[in-house]
């Protein structure tokens, strides 16, 4: 980040936005539901496979939330949802999207705006995407136990359920905002904030490797297990 604020960003604001993929389709999933004690709710379940995605990002601090329905997700999609993304950028601001590493993100022949400069996330670590948080939400409350009658149908929720995202910022804040993304946005120089950002994620990663450690290895004490992760390297 620390590169970005004195390259691309430099003398500009810097916007921390989050960007994920869900796919939507007429193979829905079956949630919980409030019922009366006693009763067995049905819910329905279609066996069709008509489908599309919602690609979407979020700037958790600003309230700021951008997104496309499309058919396919592939490079020229996500092309698309930049320039999307770029729209939503303040004219003084730059971005740091953080996504995973897919492979439309990674392309060659994607179109990157100039008010956008793309972070990976280390591979296998969902968890560092609040995104993915945000489509369990919309899903458990407004996608799921339904069936849709064609793709326009999905089409349909799918937008309606981000307008009503949009129209409550205070749930993309909620379950957006993120402690260590936001270290790079406060007052001190960008250099300073940064390595605070890389000793929190480093700290995040390894006990991320500790707990795996001990469901692999269930005899190691956690003492062990920390020793490990502090000699592996790269840990």
């Amino acid at each position: 980040m620390a590169e970005i604020a004195a390259g691309a960003a430099q003398g500009k604001r810097i916007e921390i936005w989050f960007e994920d993929e869900a796919r939507i389709g007429q193979k829905n999933k079956i949630t919980r539901r409030w019922a009366r004690r006693g009763t067995r709710p049905s819910a329905p379940h279609d066996q069709r496979t008509r489908s599309a995605y919602i690609i979407g990002a979020i700037c958790p601090k600003l309230d700021k939330a951008a997104a496309l329905v499309m058919p396919w997700c592939d490079t020229h999609a996500m092309t698309q949802h930049l320039a999307e993304i770029a729209r939503h950028v303040d004219e003084d601001a730059h971005a740091i999207l953080i996504m995973d590493q897919a492979g439309w993100h990674m392309s060659n022949n994607l179109v990157v705006p100039e008010n956008i400069t793309i972070l990976p996330l280390p591979p296998k670590s969902p968890e560092l995407n609040p995104v993915e948080n945000l489509w369990l939400f919309m899903r458990e409350n407004w996608l799921s136990n339904r069936v849709f009658k064609s793709y326009d149908d999905i089409v349909d929720h799918c937008c309606h359920a981000w307008r009503k995202l949009e129209s409550q910022p205070w749930r993309i804040m909620a379950i957006g905002r993120r402690k260590w993304a936001n270290a790079f946005c406060i007052s001190d120089g960008p250099y300073e904030a940064n390595y605070r950002l890389q000793q929190k994620l480093r700290k995040f990663l390894r006990s991320k490797l500790v707990h795996r450690l001990l469901g692999r290895f269930p005899w190691l004490t956690f003492e062990q297990a920390q020793d490990v992760v502090q000699i592996t390297p790269n840990a």
